[in-house]
This record gives C-alpha cells, structure tokens and sequence, in this order.
C-alpha cells in the first residue's frame, strides 16, 4: 500500500496502529461509498435489496472479502 500511495511505511503507521487497523480504516471507505438500502419495510425485501447492495459493494472491491482473513 505504501508504495502504491509513494509513501514510505513510517507514513503509513502514523496513520494507523497496525495491519488490522489499515485494513479496517480500508474497508470504512470503500463500504462508507456506497448507498445502502434503509431498513424499512418487509424483512424479506429487506434482505433482497441489503443482500444485492452488498453484492454490489464487493463486485467493486472484491479483495476486501479477503482482508480480515489470516495468511
């Protein structure tokens, strides 16, 4: 990521406590993107249009399924 950004890591850690931090603040702004369907109506047409927004959501940033995962 920092060579990506053209920073250094000392950078990066200024931003961000460690490894689990960056990929948390990463995902808060890639999901914070997106418009979410509101929580009104039916649960089963509640789950339709979260479940297609979340498809969406990921369609773009597919390696953000991945990222809390433990090598």
């Amino acid at each position: 990521m920092a060579d990506r950004l053209g920073v250094g890591q000392a950078t990066v850690y200024r931003h961000a406590a460690n490894r689990d931090e960056l990929v948390r603040l990463g995902l808060e702004e890639a999901v914070s993107g997106f418009a979410w369907p509101d929580l009104t109506g039916r649960w089963d047409s509640l789950l339709r249009r979260w479940a297609v927004a979340s498809w969406r959501a990921w369609e773009k940033h597919p390696g953000a399924v991945f990222a809390g995962r433990a090598p």
